[in-house]
């Protein structure tokens, strides 16, 4: 059922069951007060209905079910104390006083711990500065309420024993905090409860603790209220007290304490244990509710000490877990990067790296090392840079370091070039000095070596352009002044002119053409098809048709390849047309081409009759613009034919060598990846420019 259901008069039925509820104890409450009458005087000896009357109004949201709650406390505490038999005038007191007293109690409360349940917040007692204003409040309003009654029993000629203001205050303070600190505990554990909230649970351990709590409760008011002895022990009652407010919940406490607080209230009533013998029963009962009362407060001072200690640390392991969560995200993150992290002190010394500058450190000459100091950092040029001149220790001084390039040494000996960007790091105070910089830094050793043979390749295609551009520009003017001659001009000598011209345009379009397939063996995208290289009609043998070229095919295994086709027709064309142009003067040419299987790998050999590669420059005639026989003006050529095919080999993860062939001429050897597991073997997607599938360049 909702709360919406069944109403009763327009109020849901589970409010009305709780308004009727909260009624019956605090009529009952008043009777346990009233019963504490001692002879013919007025007014009990206790008075716990004030704490009932406190949490049914503290329970209240808004005006009109707060004035019927004060409604509802004035009649219960009318009809209870008419119902003992109390004077008219004592009767119109109590409910005044009371109904008072709940409201300013409630008014108080709520403006001085607003995080209280009931209050707009979600706790109970657990937090000593809540503890302390929740007691002054209340024992503010209970401090009015003993004035106005004191004052007004004493001017209806009713100020006999228990209506002085101590008496009155005495009980009413005691029987708010009491009967409150224990509701309000309750409340909190019914709602979280109900939410679904774990609870303290008990384990084994906690239960023998608690049986022995018991055991040393029970003997120590037993020894204190029990014995005859007139010794002054009652300080032993605080072990069990102290005992349970630091190993057990807060509710916990404030329940032992008051079950045996009240215990000891009824043992002193009847005139036993320390505080029994005292004048009057008055006197007897305020000193052991005084008594109970500070029990009661040390014990919600340390059960609140307790849960506020335990909630800062659950906060701060909470916190904790967040940040490692964090810090476990940026590593991840770094790790991740291509770039290298790594911060410093101002003295040099390595104080965090991510996984790209770890992978790089170790593989420098000196290893590994925990400062910066330790490392050979050169400089472009090759020269040591100084410590004090390294990008961490400049950013430490200067502030952000825009990216410089810096050496460093490999294991092999060989030099990586990394490009770095550093800036200061501080202890996020404004104005305060830089404590450790950060330096981040990519690998640039390709790209500088790139950047290198860019230049030498613009420098030279420059000069090689700049030569048939010079020569067609000399025999044009040549030309031009064979037409302007006044008695005609020499038909050969113009003939000359032209076809030169002619020649160099043709040198300098042949250049221009290696050029741009250099540039598009480069950066083209391989588009990878499975391809018959030696077949009846392979490539090899197209080729040779299209150049009418005489090529001798071995009926070696040529199982099909899986390569980008374009490129390898340009491979093939450039071997079999430099075997046919590098010949002596009237030798027939001769070319072969043949195959193995290695692996996943299919190695295939050009081998000629030619006039063969001068001793020493087998490996250089795959250099751009090197040719190596440029004396001889027999065999033109750009210089780039062999460096397209190394290019195209490279492509496709493979490598090309040139090597003398038996008898004389040259071989050109070159693998390629086979189609049946070029998949797998071969270059994966998105790598040096290969996308399966796609049109070409």
């Amino acid at each position: 059922m909702t709360l919406a259901e069944d109403p009763v008069d327009g109020v849901p039925r589970p409010r009305v069951v709780a308004h009727l509820g909260w009624a019956l104890v605090l009529v009952l409450l008043v009777l346990v007060g009233r019963l504490t009458v001692v002879g013919d005087e007025s007014l009990g000896l206790v008075w716990p209905a004030a704490g009932a009357a406190f949490m049914w109004l503290f329970q209240q949201r808004g005006r009109p079910a707060s004035a019927a709650v004060l409604a509802g406390i004035a009649a219960a505490v009318g009809v209870a104390t008419a119902l003992t038999g109390a004077s008219t005038l004592v009767l119109v007191i109590a409910v005044v006083v009371n109904v008072g007293e709940a409201a300013l109690a409630v008014l108080l409360v709520r403006r001085w711990c607003p995080q209280l349940l009931g209050a707009g917040g979600q706790d109970s007692v657990h937090d000593p500065g809540v503890v302390a204003r929740g007691v002054a409040a209340v024992a503010l309003a209970t401090g009015v309420g003993a004035v106005a009654a004191s004052l007004s029993l004493a001017a209806a000629g009713l100020a006999g024993p228990g209506a002085g203001f101590l008496d009155w205050w005495a009980r009413h303070l005691t029987g708010l905090v009491v009967v409150a600190a224990v509701t309000h505990l309750l409340w909190e554990r019914l709602l979280r409860r109900r939410a679904g909230l774990p609870a303290p649970g008990w384990t084994r351990t906690s239960r023998l603790e608690a049986v022995a709590l018991g055991v040393v409760s029970l003997a120590s008011y037993g020894t204190v209220f029990l014995q005859d002895s007139g010794l002054p022990l009652t300080f032993l009652l605080m072990v069990p007290a102290i005992w349970v407010a630091s190993r057990f919940s807060t509710l916990v406490a404030v329940l032992h304490s008051v079950v045996l607080g009240s215990v000891g209230v009824a043992l002193t009533v009847t005139g036993r244990g320390p505080f029994g013998d005292l004048a009057t029963a008055q006197a007897e009962v305020l000193v052991v509710q005084a008594f109970l009362l500070t029990v009661l407060l040390t014990v919600l001072a340390i059960g609140s000490g307790r849960d506020e200690r335990q909630r800062l640390v659950a906060e701060l392991v909470v916190s904790h877990q967040g940040t490692a969560r964090r810090a476990e995200l940026l590593d991840a993150m770094t790790d991740a990067m291509d770039e290298g992290l790594v911060v410093l002190d101002r003295a040099g010394v390595i104080l965090r790296t991510n996984l790209a500058a770890r992978e790089l450190l170790e593989i420098t000459d000196t290893g590994y090392r925990s400062s910066s100091r330790e490392y050979a950092v050169l400089r472009p040029d090759g020269t040591p840079m100084p410590f004090e001149e390294h990008p961490s220790q400049r950013a430490l001084r200067e502030g952000r370091v825009a990216p410089e390039d810096v050496v460093l040494r490999d294991v092999g000996g060989g030099e990586r070039v990394l490009s770095v960007t550093a800036a200061p790091l501080s202890s996020g105070v404004p104005g305060a000095a830089a404590t450790a910089s950060l330096v981040v830094y990519r690998e640039v050793t390709a790209e500088r070596q790139q950047r290198a043979r860019l230049a030498d390749f613009a420098a030279v295609a420059a000069h090689d352009l700049r030569n048939p551009l010079t020569s067609v520009g000399g025999w044009v003017d040549l030309a031009r002044m064979q037409v302007a001659k006044k008695d005609g001009a020499d038909p050969v000598a113009l003939d000359r002119a032209l076809g030169r011209a002619r020649s160099a345009v043709d040198r300098m379009a042949s250049l221009v053409d290696d050029l741009l397939a250099q540039a598009h063996a480069e950066g083209g995208a391989l588009v990878l098809v499975a391809t018959d290289l030696g077949g009846a009609g392979g490539l090899v043998r197209d080729v040779a048709g299209e150049l009418d070229l005489a090529v001798e095919v071995a009926d070696g295994p040529w199982p099909e390849v899986l390569v980008d086709a374009d490129l390898v027709r340009q491979l093939v064309a450039n071997l079999l047309g430099n075997a046919h142009k590098y010949v002596a003067p009237g030798v027939e040419p001769r070319v072969c081409v043949s195959s193995q299987v290695a692996g996943a790998r299919l190695v295939v050999r050009v081998e000629d009759n030619g006039i063969g590669v001068p001793e020493g420059q087998h490996d250089q005639v795959f250099e751009r613009f090197h040719r190596a026989h440029a004396e001889d003006g027999s065999y033109p050529g750009t210089g780039l034919g062999l460096a397209i095919c190394r290019t195209v080999v490279q492509r496709h993860e493979g490598s090309i060598v040139c090597t003398p062939a038996p008898g004389g001429g040259t071989a050109f050897t070159f693998d390629l990846p086979l189609a049946a597991t070029g998949g797998a073997e071969g270059p994966a997607e998105g790598a040096s420019g290969v996308t399966p599938g796609r049109a070409g360049w």
